[in-house]
């Protein structure tokens, strides 16, 4: 899991960097590395990431441990 992640976000910072000299040509007085505009970038993402996990977190915390483990016969 932590091996997608790092991956993950590796593609993600090339790819931003990428888009950020892309849109710099596109968008009046935008530069690519703009503190104030990659510090909106991370928390945007940080934010949507701990969005889109705290459904199932809460439901995997609330469930009951002996209904999600598998029955087995010991014998």
């Amino acid at each position: 899991m932590l091996i997608l992640l790092a991956s993950g976000s590796a593609i993600g910072i090339v790819l931003g960097l990428g888009a950020s000299h892309l849109l710099s040509a596109i968008v009046y007085q935008a530069s690519a590395q703009d503190p104030v505009v990659l510090t909106a970038v991370a928390f945007t993402t940080i934010v949507t990431a701990t969005l889109s996990v705290a459904g199932p977190v809460r439901r995997v915390l609330h469930a009951d441990p002996a209904t999600l483990a598998p029955r087995t016969i010991i014998g």
